[in-house]
């Protein structure tokens, strides 16, 4: 599959289903779960969604400003996408914001695929997730990961003394 995938840098044109899929994606995913159900997701938070998707909408577009994203689309039609990664340097360490395959082209190689993209463009070293996608232990060891959602607030340069 992925030789009909062609890889590109996200465009103005590719924020609304960038930011759309991000947070429906982490929210079932991850985050927000409905009162009706135990707690659960990478920080065990429960929030509802009149909370969840507007804070997350205003943290992505942030992230957006100042973050790359590789774009996984159609080689003979670049609008349509098939899934993106978002990242960054910080600190001389890279740092995955988000991975995104749209579920029914997952198993084909894309996530690895964009992981790859994403790897040539950050420098080496122990990687950084601001947030805990479902498809990140699938392209990487979760050992390899640390975990820190407090990344997504820091942008790039800022130190990290206090």
């Amino acid at each position: 599959m992925t030789s009909l995938a062609d890889f590109r840098a996200a465009t103005a044109k590719d924020v609304p289903f960038i930011r759309h899929s991000w947070v429906m994606s982490y929210c079932k995913h991850s985050v927000v779960a409905p009162d009706s159900r135990p707690p659960r997701g990478a920080c065990g938070a429960r929030m509802s969604s009149s909370t969840y998707v507007p804070e997350q909408h205003e943290l992505i577009a942030k992230i957006l400003q100042r973050a790359s994203c590789v774009v996984a689309c159609n080689a003979e039609d670049p609008d349509q996408i098939f899934g993106y990664l978002v990242f960054e340097k910080q600190h001389d360490r890279p740092c995955i914001h988000y991975l995104y395959v749209k579920e029914k082209f997952r198993k084909l190689g894309i996530a690895h695929a964009l992981a790859k993209e994403a790897a040539a463009h950050m420098p080496e070293g122990p990687l950084w997730a601001s947030h805990w996608s479902h498809l990140l232990p699938v392209v990487m060891k979760p050992a390899e990961v640390e975990f820190n959602p407090f990344r997504a607030a820091h942008p790039k340069g800022e130190s990290d003394a206090a």
